[in-house]
C-alpha cells in the first residue's frame, strides 16, 4: 500500500488505507487525511529529500551497501527484510581511525594478540578489509587497540563496532578511554556466528580533551590452560550523539557526512485544528525534532530526557515519555488545547496537555522532518509513516490533564508532603512556624548557625527575617510559591544593603528542611523539580539524621549546574562507610520537570529517576530522618561543584512542584 502525497492541501486516500490508520492509537476520523505519506515504499511523492554525499544503506541478510548523493535511504526489519521507512540522518563524523581496516598499521596489536586481515571472510559490505584477531592463553592481556581523535569536553559519544564470533562463543570486552585522564568505559559484549553491531554511549568529563583510545579484547572468565580465542572485528565508529549512525569509512583522519535534509509542504498544517500522527517504527531519540515548520507554527520533538515536547501557536505542551519505546507519537491541537500521546502498536498513552487555545498556526511554505530548519538537532532516525486529520481529538480528551507522574512503589501511604498549592511563604521561616494542613512549615536553615558554611559553599541561606550582622531584617526573599511551584532562588548578593552584613559573601540562596516539622524511618521520598544549569550551581534533595549528629546522610539527589545530563547520588552510614555515584545520560535535569526518588529500608536504598531504579545499596541506617531541599553554590571541590563566576547565569532556579514521604502500611 503506497499513500501519496500532493504539496497542496486537498490530499486524499482511499477507504482501506484509512482503515489501517485509524487503530493506530484510538482516535476517530470521520473524513480522509488531508495528508498521508508512507515512506515504507520509498519516497512519496511530495516528500522532497537531499544529502550533499555518500552513505552505506542497509542490504538484506545484514549487509551494507554504498549508496550515492542525495539517495534515499530504507531501514529494513532484521527478522523480515521488509521496509520500515525513511532513514533520516543528521551530520556525522567518524572519528576512529582507519574504521574498516582494523588489521592496518593504525591498530596495534599489544600482548599476545595477532591481528591480521581474513581474506577469506566478508565484511558486511562485501569487502575483504575484515581484521581476524586471535589471542593465546594471555588472559586479560589487551588485544587490538585504535586510536580517534580528540572530541569536544563534556560531549556525549557513541562507539560502535561490527563483529563476529569465530569457534566457540565467548564474551569480549569494548574498551574506550581518554588518553590524557584515561576516563573511559568498558563493555563486555558477546559474539555471535553472524555479523553483530555493537554499541554504547559515554559521556565525557571537561578535563577530556585528548585523542581518544579504542581497545578490543577477549573478557575475562577464566579459560582453560593453552586456549586460543578468536573474533573478526570491522566498522569502527567513533562519533558525536547517543545512537550510532550509519558506518563512515575513515582512513587516518576523520571524516564527515553531510547530513539528510527531508521536507513536506507545510500548507496542511496551517489550520486550527488538527491531529498529526508520526509512525517511528525504531522508536525516538532524546534531544532531536520530530518536525519543524518554516513558519514557526509548529514544532513537535523530544527534549534530552527524552520526553515529548511541542509548540502550536505559541502553545507549549510536554510530557514525560521515553523515546526508545515511542512506535507511535501524536500531536492534536485546536480549540480546546494541545496534547501529545505515544505510545507502541495500538497503546497509546497520554503524555502532556495544555488547555490553552493555540494562536494562528501559520506554519509557512514547508516543514522539515527530523531536524530543526536551521539543520540543527537531527534525530538519526527512521520515518514509516506520517498522517495530519482534519479533526483534533474530541474536546474531553484535549481539556484532561495528563497525570504529573508519580512513581510510588506499591503498599506506601502518604504521611507528609507539600504540592505547593498554598501560596502562603511565610510558613518557610527560621523556626518552621505557621502552615496548614497540606501546606506545612519549613524550617529556612540547618540546624547549625546560618554563617557555619559546610563545604566551603559560596552562599549564606536567607530567609526575610534574618539581619546577619545588620542588627535588623535584610529582607531578603529566595523562596516563592506561584502556580503550585516552590522556587528557591540563588543570586548574587547587594554589595552595599547585604553582603556586608553577611561577612562579605556574595551570594545568597536558600534551605528549607523538616527537622522541627516531620521525620521518619524508612519509606520512599519523591521529589518532581527542574534544577538550574549553570556553573557553581549545586541543589540537593536529602535527609539528616532527627538526633544532632552526623553521619548518617543519604543524599535523594545532588546536582551540578555544570553537569546538565549528571545526577549524583549517595550514601553515607558512617566514617570511612560511604558509596556514591554519577548516574549519566538518564535525564537533563533542566528541560523539565523531573521526578527524583528514594525507597530506604531496613534491607537497602533504591534511587529513582523517573520511574526507574537506577542505583541500589545495602542499608545501614535505621533511625529518624529528615527532608532537607537546598541551592547550595560553589564548593572546596572544582570537580564537583566548581565556583560561580561571571558566566553564571543568576539567578539561579531551583523550582519543587512537590515533595512528598510515605510510609508503608
Amino acid at each position: 500500500m503506497i499513500f501519496a502525497s500532493l504539496p497542496r492541501r486537498d490530499v486524499l486516500i482511499g477507504a482501506a488505507a484509512l482503515a489501517a490508520w485509524r487503530p493506530t492509537l484510538g482516535w476517530a476520523a470521520e473524513a480522509p487525511p488531508l495528508l498521508a505519506l508512507d515512506f515504507t515504499q520509498g519516497l512519496p511523492a511530495g516528500a522532497r529529500f537531499e544529502r550533499g554525499g555518500p552513505a552505506m544503506a542497509e542490504a538484506p541478510g545484514g549487509a551494507l551497501k554504498p549508496v550515492a548523493a542525495h539517495v534515499p535511504r530504507q531501514a529494513l526489519d532484521p527478522a523480515t527484510g521488509r521496509p520500515q521507512g525513511l532513514v533520516i540522518e543528521g551530520t556525522a563524523t567518524n572519528y576512529a581511525r582507519n574504521a574498516l581496516a582494523l588489521a592496518s598499521h593504525t591498530w596495534q596489536p599489544k600482548g599476545a594478540a595477532i591481528a591480521a586481515v581474513a581474506p577469506d571472510v566478508a565484511a558486511p559490505d562485501g569487502s575483504h578489509t575484515v581484521a581476524r584477531l586471535r589471542i593465546h592463553q594471555q588472559k586479560g592481556d589487551l588485544g587490538i587497540v585504535g586510536g580517534a581523535g580528540p572530541i569536544g569536553a563534556g560531549e556525549i559519544c557513541t562507539l560502535s563496532l561490527y563483529l563476529r564470533q569465530i569457534g566457540e562463543g565467548t564474551e569480549w570486552s569494548l574498551n574506550l578511554f581518554d588518553y590524557g585522564t584515561y576516563h573511559g568505559h568498558f563493555e563486555r559484549v558477546p559474539l555471535a556466528p553472524d555479523w553483530r553491531r555493537v554499541s554504547f554511549t559515554m559521556h565525557w568529563d571537561g578535563r577530556d580533551i585528548s585523542n581518544k583510545v579504542i581497545n578490543l579484547a577477549p573478557g575475562r572468565p577464566e579459560w582453560a590452560a593453552g586456549s586460543t580465542h578468536e573474533a573478526l572485528a570491522w566498522g569502527c565508529q567513533l562519533e558525536l550523539g547517543r545512537v550510532a549512525s550509519s558506518l563512515i569509512a575513515t582512513d587516518s583522519l576523520p571524516v564527515a557526512r553531510p547530513a539528510e535534509t527531508v521536507t513536506i509542504d507545510a500548507a496542511p498544517l496551517s489550520r486550527p485544528a488538527g491531529l498529526l500522527r508520526l509512525v517511528l517504527p525504531r522508536g525516538g531519540v532524546r534531544g532531536a525534532t520530530l518536525l519543524d515548520t518554516e513558519g514557526g507554527g509548529i514544532r513537535f520533538g523530544y527534549s534530552e530526557s527524552g520526553w515529548l515536547e511541542a509548540t502550536v501557536g505559541g502553545v507549549a505542551v510536554s510530557g514525560s515519555s521515553d523515546a526508545t519505546g515511542d512506535t507511535v507519537v501524536e500531536l492534536g491541537w485546536g480549540s480546546s488545547g494541545v496534547i501529545l500521546r505515544s505510545g507502541t502498536g495500538g497503546t497509546a498513552t497520554l503524555r502532556g496537555s495544555n488547555p490553552a487555545k493555540p494562536g494562528p498556526v501559520a506554519c509557512g511554505a514547508s516543514a522539515r522532518l527530523f531536524a530543526r530548519m536551521d539543520g540543527s538537532a537531527p534525530l538519526n532516525g527512521v520515518l514509516g509513516q506520517l498522517v495530519l486529520e482534519a479533526n483534533a481529538p474530541a474536546a474531553p480528551r484535549m481539556a484532561a490533564a495528563a497525570a504529573a507522574p508519580g512513581f510510588v512503589p506499591a503498599g506506601y501511604k502518604l504521611v507528609f508532603g507539600d504540592e505547593f498549592d498554598d501560596p502562603d511563604v511565610t510558613r518557610i521561616n527560621e523556626n518552621a512556624t505557621g502552615g496548614r494542613p497540606g501546606a506545612p512549615a519549613w524550617r529556612s536553615r540547618y540546624h547549625q548557625d546560618r554563617f557555619q558554611v559546610i563545604n566551603q559553599e559560596k552562599q549564606i541561606y536567607m530567609d526575610p527575617g534574618f539581619g546577619g550582622k545588620a542588627g535588623h531584617p535584610l529582607g531578603v526573599q529566595p523562596f516563592s510559591i506561584k502556580n503550585g511551584i516552590l522556587t528557591i532562588t540563588a543570586d548574587r548578593a547587594d554589595p552595599v544593603g547585604v553582603s556586608p552584613h553577611i561577612l562579605n559573601f556574595k551570594y545568597t540562596s536558600g534551605c528549607i528542611t523538616s527537622e522541627l516539622t516531620h521525620w521518619q524511618t524508612y519509606g520512599y521520598f519523591e521529589m518532581r523539580a527542574r534544577l538550574p544549569v549553570g556553573k557553581g550551581f549545586w541543589p540537593a534533595f536529602w535527609l539528616l539524621p532527627k538526633a544532632l549528629h552526623w553521619p548518617p546522610e543519604i543524599d535523594i539527589f545532588e546536582g551540578s549546574g555544570t553537569r546538565p545530563s549528571a545526577v549524583h547520588l549517595g550514601v553515607l552510614i558512617a566514617k570511612g562507610q560511604t558509596a556514591d555515584k554519577w548516574i549519566e545520560d538518564v535525564i537533563n535535569v533542566g528541560d523539565g520537570f523531573h521526578v527524583y526518588g528514594l525507597e530506604w529500608t531496613r534491607e537497602e536504598l533504591v534511587w529513582f529517576l523517573d520511574g526507574k531504579p537506577v542505583w541500589r545499596q545495602p542499608n545501614g541506617i535505621n533511625e529518624d530522618m529528615y527532608i532537607l531541599a537546598n541551592l547550595a553554590l560553589g564548593s572546596h571541590d572544582p570537580k564537583f561543584i566548581p565556583d560561580p563566576d561571571e558566566t553564571t547565569p543568576f539567578p539561579g532556579k531551583f523550582e519543587i512542584d512537590y515533595i512528598r514521604a510515605y510510609r508503608k502500611g
